[in-house]
């Protein structure tokens, strides 16, 4: 009692008189009133307390007692005390630690919230985007209002790279903006509407057989569309082309309803715009042209007509080449240099595209052995992967075949693979590609599904942001937090970060502040050929262009 209570066995006070003397002042007035009934009740008691010792410091005491009477029938009280205050703080160090964790978790689950909302929405327009278009009416992994069977109503903005090229890019975004407003006047309530890409929208809705009602309401469109929009001093002005398709017994799924619109929009456009088509029989034959790319696609792998550029990735730090990112281009014989987007396509339905990924792997690969061995100093290539390729044995195969040493090759997976979908078929290819030395990013990060717990266990190298996010991160704050929330999450989870879509000087400054570890864009340099980046790395223009010393500018 002595001990515990810090009192000298010659003090001159009893248990009681040392116990009352050193209680807490907040737990007086409790223990006396608890001692009272214990007392009157003679029952056995517990109670935790505080005491105060001389020097100050606080100890926290649990005391366990009983009454008993001896054989000359007085009351007598037994008990024991521990100092339980190391306990205490144990509990309390617990409790703090979980509170943070809980506090850290609610965070990393509204950035989680923050970037799925963006996965399935356009930034700009904040409609629908492709992503969840598909996911809601082709993979069923969304929502959507609408009721099957369903029509669709493909919408492209006709002319509107004359915006973009005569009054920029700011009014170009404000056209947008200003379409799907008049888009979203028009549609039913339960109508599903998206932004599906650079000025194109679907617009979904239930097929009820009234051929006429989708005309009436195509024709509104295009006069909807059609009207003006004042920016600036200018009356900024578009027309709208519209292709119209439904599910019948020859389009019975809404991936052939997508392809039907997508051939009349097409047609809409080629008979001079302004207007909209009606997807029929004849327009079906038009989606035999898709099997004469395929066929291309085969002969321009045997006579290897496809041509790999490089766009160079800065580091943020030291304004050195990082990497480079290997991109895809098909040197055709008749239509000239062509971008994936001609054909990539129809190779992921025809099941060329595993090929084309494998043919740029091996260039790419022996590539950066050459710059090394000219003295170029380029840390690594990236190589994007599609998600037949990822999981097709052939692909570590090659990996070997390449020898590539640690770190020099990473693959660039696609968000929109969608980790968690797959599971441990994907942590299985990608572990057994980074026992070979390769290293492993997300692609578009923040526009598919990807979760914090699959990123825990894919533990990939590097996240790129999505050019998406990061071009609007110089008009505002909220733009710049989303970009922070995800070189937060690469922070904490030990990952590097790299912004895609790096156009401006403005965008390089503010990336570099919020934290990203390297930049890629049109800044610094389009995709380059190979003579092209050489020239690109021996003359090191991009150092006098960002200059890290200088502020960074100041946004509302």
């Amino acid at each position: 009692m002595y001990a515990l209570y810090g009192e000298r066995p010659d003090c001159g006070r009893n248990g009681v008189e040392i116990w009352s003397r050193h209680l807490h002042p907040e737990d007086r007035q409790l223990e006396f009133e608890r001692l009272e009934r214990f007392l009157a009740t003679e029952q056995n008691f517990r109670s935790d307390f505080r005491i105060v010792l001389d020097d100050g410091s606080v100890r926290h005491l649990q005391v366990f007692g009983g009454f008993y009477r001896d054989i000359d029938g007085r009351t007598h009280v037994v008990g024991v005390n521990w100092d339980i205050t190391d306990d205490i703080r144990l509990h309390e160090d617990i409790k703090r630690a979980n509170a943070q964790t809980l506090e850290k978790n609610r965070e990393l689950e509204r950035a989680q919230a923050v970037l799925r909302h963006n996965a399935l929405h356009d930034g700009l327009t904040e409609l629908p985007n492709r992503s969840y278009l598909e996911a809601a009416f082709v993979k069923g992994d969304e929502k959507a209002g609408v009721e099957p069977p369903f029509a669709v109503l493909h919408i492209d903005l006709d002319r509107f790279k004359e915006i973009n090229d005569t009054l920029g890019h700011s009014a170009g975004d404000a056209m947008l903006r200003h379409a799907a407003n008049m888009l979203r006047s028009i549609a039913a309530p339960r109508d599903f509407l998206a932004r599906v890409g650079g000025d194109e929208f679907t617009l979904v809705t239930h097929w009820n057989g009234d051929v006429e009602r989708l005309s009436r309401l195509a024709q509104d469109i295009i006069r909807a569309l059609g009207k003006p929009l004042q920016y600036g001093e200018h009356q900024v002005r578009v027309s709208a082309s519209v292709g119209i398709a439904w599910m019948d017994d020859e389009a019975k799924s809404m991936r052939d309803v997508l392809v039907n619109g997508g051939i009349a929009l097409y047609e809409a456009k080629r008979m001079g715009r302004n207007q909209a088509v009606v997807f029929d029989a004849a327009l079906r034959n038009i989606a035999i042209t898709n099997k004469k790319v395929a066929d291309e696609l085969l002969v321009a792998l045997e006579k290897d007509q496809f041509q790999v550029f490089y766009q160079p990735q800065i580091s943020a730090h030291t304004l050195e080449i990082e990497g480079a990112e290997a991109l895809v281009r098909w040197r055709h014989p008749e239509r000239g240099m062509l971008a994936p987007g001609h054909f990539i396509a129809t190779a992921e339905t025809t099941g060329s595209i595993a090929r084309i990924d494998a043919v740029v792997l091996k260039k790419a690969a022996a590539q950066h052995r050459a710059w090394c061995e000219m003295g170029i100093a380029v840390p690594h290539v990236s190589v994007n992967i599609s998600a037949q390729r990822l999981v097709d044995p052939g692909l570590l195969e090659s990996i070997r075949e390449i020898a590539p040493k640690p770190g020099s090759l990473c693959l660039e997976l696609l968000e929109s693979i969608s980790f968690d979908e797959q599971g441990t078929s994907l942590e299985t290819s990608v572990a057994q590609i980074k026992a070979l030395g390769v290293d492993v990013e997300i692609d578009d990060f923040g526009t598919g599904y990807a979760s914090i717990l699959s990123l825990l266990a894919l533990e990939p190298k590097r996240l790129k942001i999505d050019r998406q996010l990061v071009f609007p991160i110089t008009t505002g704050q909220s733009q710049r937090r989303l970009v922070a929330s995800i070189v937060e999450i690469g922070q904490a989870l030990g990952i590097e970060v790299i912004a895609e879509g790096v156009e401006t000087l403005e965008h390089a400054r503010i990336l570099r502040d919020l934290g990203v570890d390297a930049f890629q864009g049109f800044f610094f340099a389009p995709p380059l050929d190979n003579e092209a980046f050489q020239r690109f790395a021996r003359e090191r223009r991009w150092v006098e262009q960002f200059d890290v010393s200088a502020d960074p500018p100041v946004a509302d």
